[in-house]
């Protein structure tokens, strides 16, 4: 754990412009959200997670292109001061579009959509624990408007990311 943190610092702390890359998170909450549909399979349900669905799918659009201008821009010399700067802010607040003020059904203090402690374990952790929980209760119909918030939160994500994208064209 050291050794990973002492190398994320010293990496970000010599980068010129945020080292995000948001591929892998994609991914990784495709994955999660089919874990919780094969979950809901078992109990012979299946459920309407398209809002979702998509939002993933322009995540992995925008992220793509996010990271083409992102290599173009870093051959730049020298880089936009301004954009880099407006850039960096832009990437440094990207993680708070995965937060929802109301927070999650009966713990409105956890407020990310995305990774929280479980309800029932703790401090473990639960991938998409809206979701997960209510379909681990057989609350379909919870499990269904928490994917509508999931969904929301992943658009301004994107949102976030196209903004991002724009200034790193003007880099």
């Amino acid at each position: 754990l050291s050794q990973f943190m002492v190398t994320a610092i010293l990496r970000l702390a010599n980068a010129s412009i945020l080292p995000f890359e948001f591929g892998s998170f994609t991914r990784t909450v495709q994955s999660y959200l089919d874990e919780i549909e094969r979950e809901a399979a078992k109990s012979g349900k299946t459920l309407n997670f398209t809002d979702v669905r998509r939002e993933l799918s322009l995540l992995e659009t925008n992220s793509t292109t996010y990271e083409q201008l992102m290599q173009v821009g870093m051959r730049k010399n020298p880089i936009n001061l301004p954009a880099q700067i407006a850039l960096n802010q832009t990437l440094l607040t990207c993680e708070r579009m995965l937060i929802r003020p109301e927070g999650l059904p009966n713990r409105p203090w956890y407020k990310h959509q995305i990774y929280a402690p479980g309800f029932y374990t703790g401090y473990g952790v639960k991938t998409l624990p809206g979701i997960r929980e209510a379909v681990d209760a057989k609350k379909w119909w919870e499990a269904e408007a928490q994917a509508k918030i999931v969904a929301d939160r992943l658009d301004a994500l994107n949102q976030h990311i196209r903004k991002a994208t724009e200034q790193a064209g003007e880099l």
